[in-house]
């Protein structure tokens, strides 16, 4: 009987490991992806250590794995940021849109160089979505035209959809 129970957990641990789990008619989904994106920007520069900005920009997410976020993405974030004696603190909200048109929105922050986002909305096939990820610098990226300015962010976490 205890090789029984010890197969039963193998099975049990094996399913809850996979990328994609579904409870109770929900399907979790785990995703990494690229955001690139460039935009505009508008800042109060107070001095060196205390300044202000707002921003508007529009990119693509692209999956950096099969289990990506259902393909390409278009995105447009808006947002503000404060740098106050060498920390920045950003607010962002974005609208993502797939190749169907259907779009989902969420909402990040971040403190120094890495942020956390929360998905908060969407339509169509995204109806329902929530979800949790991460996302960090890929580089970084000079400016070429004053008061523009573009970089790509590296994303990961999950989103559960209901069935």
């Amino acid at each position: 009987m205890g090789n029984m129970r010890i197969a039963i957990w193998i099975v049990v641990l094996a399913m809850l490991s996979s990328a994609s789990v579904s409870w109770g008619g929900a399907k979790t989904v785990e995703y990494k992806g690229t955001h690139c994106y460039t935009g505009d920007t508008k800042s109060i520069k107070f001095s060196k250590d205390h300044w202000a900005f707002s921003y508007d920009l529009v990119g693509t997410v692209t999956p950096r794995d099969e289990r990506g976020m259902e393909g390409i993405l278009s995105s447009h974030c808006v947002g503000t940021g404060v740098f106050n004696t060498g920390t920045i603190t950003v607010d962002v909200v974005c609208e993502f849109v797939d190749k169907d048109g259907d779009k989902k929105y969420g909402k990040g922050k971040r403190i120094g160089p890495n942020g956390e986002f929360t998905f908060i909305a969407g339509t169509g096939k995204w109806e329902g979505i929530t979800g949790v990820g991460t996302y960090k610098p890929a580089g970084k990226y000079p400016k070429i035209v004053p008061g523009k300015f573009q970089g790509c962010f590296l994303t990961e976490g999950s989103y559960t959809l209901p069935e």
